[in-house]
């Protein structure tokens, strides 16, 4: 496994990513909801990877479009960190590729558009995706 580190701009959320690949073989993906383009996000997943943030102080937690995915955003500098769905195993998310620190080694990001998707094929496609996300060793939202 490959481990990678980052932060959100003010540094209350740090995170660890450990990825079975190097990080140069990834392409992040760009959602083209309204939500995601404003703010210039990418993500990040791997399912045989796991995501770790450590949050020092507080987290939001924000919904968009069908309301099932979960935008954990840092209380004190208003940065998107990783988006989640809670689901019967535990947590799993998506990083906001820009948090890393080495973010310069991932490939081009690619076009999304889960817009396109019923609810329920979200979620699956989600569920086939995202990696295992925890926070403060927690794999539940705790906010």
């Amino acid at each position: 496994m490959h481990s990678y580190h980052g932060h959100c701009q003010c540094g209350d959320i740090s995170l660890s990513i450990s990825l079975p690949k190097p990080l140069d073989v990834y392409a992040p993906r760009r959602c083209d909801c309204d939500f995601c383009t404003s703010r210039q996000l990418t993500y990040l997943s791997e399912p045989a990877g796991q995501l770790a943030l450590s949050v020092g102080g507080d987290y939001l937690v924000q919904q968009q479009g069908s309301g099932q995915a979960q935008f954990i955003t840092c209380s004190s500098c208003d940065t998107v960190v990783t988006v989640a769905l809670e689901t019967s195993q535990g947590l799993i998310g998506a990083l906001n590729s820009q948090m890393l620190a080495e973010r310069e080694r991932l490939a081009s990001p690619l076009t999304v558009s889960p817009k396109l998707l019923a609810p329920q094929d979200k979620a699956q496609r989600w569920q086939e995706n995202w990696l295992p996300l925890t926070i403060n060793g927690l794999n539940k939202l705790t906010s």
